[in-house]
């Protein structure tokens, strides 16, 4: 298998995570976002040019979409995963709601927020300047989702059952730039301790980017 990914995208972090966690061995192709010539090769194996792809050539499927990979490297591997990814119908439901809660709410945004207050000036050029009005109105659907992720942590240690899930994967990778884009995450000290929690984990420490400068 290879994994088609980069360490600034936090949609491939929550995929490298994963493969950290139940201590898999696949080939990583490393792709540098920035260059025509590697969102080519993307484009071979994803129609979206994006990262994280899996191509698995044994059993005939090129994988895109982090969560579908999450979840596929889970059932390939169910000895490693039964707490990650557990087989229990019922618990399963629960991550997935949560990791579709990502995409539909959490993801939507903080994205705006990040593309920014970060990437901008690297695809538009180093004198652009964030939006400070789409910023605002981001950062007010923050809030909304923020208070009710801490309302759900309100006696949990994690965001689903007793252990760490792909669904604690899932939200805090995507809560990975909130120092560097001032996310205002000060009024809920229960997301804070709970994505402190993540950070501790040895996945999370073995997939951090490469520091700049």
């Amino acid at each position: 298998m290879q994994l088609y990914t980069s360490p600034i995208s936090s949609s491939a972090r929550r995929v490298n995570l994963t493969v950290a966690h139940l201590g898999l061995q696949i080939d990583q192709k490393q792709m540098t976002l920035g260059k025509p010539e590697d969102r080519a090769v993307l484009a071979t194996v994803n129609p979206n040019a994006k990262v994280p792809v899996l191509s698995d050539p044994a059993r005939g499927i090129a994988l895109w979409e982090s969560h579908a990979i999450m979840q596929y490297l889970c059932d390939l591997n169910p000895a490693s995963s039964a707490e990650l990814y557990p087989a229990d119908v019922v618990v399963r439901a629960d991550i997935n709601r949560w990791m579709f809660w990502v995409n539909a709410h959490l993801g939507p945004a903080i994205g705006p927020i990040n593309y920014e207050k970060m990437w901008k000036k690297f695809v538009e050029g180093p004198d652009a300047q964030p939006d400070a009005a789409l910023v605002a109105r981001h950062e007010r659907l923050v809030h909304v989702v923020m208070a009710v992720l801490d309302k759900h942590l309100e006696n949990r240690t994690w965001a689903v059952g007793k252990t760490l899930t792909l669904a604690d994967y899932s939200i805090v990778s995507t809560l990975m730039y909130r120092a560097a884009t001032q996310l205002p995450l000060d009024a809920y000290p229960r997301v804070l301790a709970y994505v402190a929690r993540v950070e501790a984990t040895d996945a999370w420490k073995a997939t951090e980017p490469p520091k700049r400068g």
